[in-house]
């Protein structure tokens, strides 16, 4: 399996504390058909984040990036079996509950293609903040790691 670093929508401060997180991204391919819509038939990129096993929305591919190898990193909680289970699972952007009432979405992992990429998690100001999204993170599950 092939590992990388990705650039993000956040850039490092000097001031902040960086920490390597993984999240995985794998090649689906998505058949979806319903009651009111045509049948499709699509390609796509699922990213799986490697500690939770959420499926990440990102609007656009990130960059490789060579930087930040000397950082502190979380290995994965997921095994490579999970997370092409929940890639398999996905709904890819379906909607679920009552909305997808009368949707049908198959999806076929190429497991050929699953990569581990390294984002960057940066502590500013007692909070932490995933590059990769934007997003603020849950402390709970990385708090020993930044020694909160």
């Amino acid at each position: 399996m092939e590992e990388r670093f990705v650039k993000g929508v956040l850039a490092p401060e000097p001031s902040d504390r960086l920490l390597a997180a993984p999240v995985f991204s794998v090649d689906v391919e998505i058949f979806e058909k319903g009651i009111l819509r045509r049948p499709t038939y699509r390609f796509s990129r699922l990213w799986i984040d490697g500690l939770t096993g959420r499926e990440l929305p990102l609007s656009q591919e990130p960059e490789p990036d060579e930087g930040f190898r000397e950082v502190q990193s979380i290995p994965p909680k997921l095994t490579v079996q999970q997370v092409l289970l929940a890639a398999g699972n996905s709904r890819c952007g379906a909607p679920e509950g009552w909305r997808g009432w009368g949707r049908y979405v198959s999806v076929h992992v190429r497991k050929e293609s699953l990569v581990l990429n390294w984002r960057l998690l940066l502590l500013r100001d007692g909070r932490i903040f995933d590059d990769l999204t934007g997003d603020e993170h849950e402390l709970g599950l990385l708090a020993s790691f930044f020694g909160a």
